[in-house]
C-alpha cells in the first residue's frame, strides 16, 4: 500500500525539482517499522487533504479508511 500511495502522491507534487511531497515523506520513507508506517499515514493524510482542497483528487479517491485497511489485492 505504501509504495503505491507514495508513488501516486509524488506524481501530484507541484515542485518536481525540489520534491515538496518527497521532503515531507523523507522522515518516514520507506516505512520499515510500525512507527514509520504510522508517520507515513499521517503525512499521506495531510497531503491528500491538501490535494482534495485544491480539487486535484476527489474526496473519495483515497480516504483514511483506505490507508488503514488497504493491503494486497484490496488496494488494487
Amino acid at each position: 500500500m505504501a509504495l503505491l500511495v507514495h508513488t501516486l502522491l509524488c506524481l501530484f507534487d507541484t515542485d518536481p525539482v525540489n520534491g515538496t511531497y518527497r521532503q515531507l515523506f523523507s522522515v518516514c520513507w520507506f516505512p520499515y517499522s510500525m512507527v514509520e508506517m504510522r508517520e507515513f499515514k499521517s503525512v499521506a493524510e495531510n497531503i491528500i487533504a491538501e490535494l482534495v482542497a485544491k480539487c486535484r483528487i476527489g474526496p473519495t479517491d483515497i480516504t483514511k479508511a483506505v490507508l488503514e485497511t488497504a493491503a494486497g489485492v484490496r488496494m488494487w
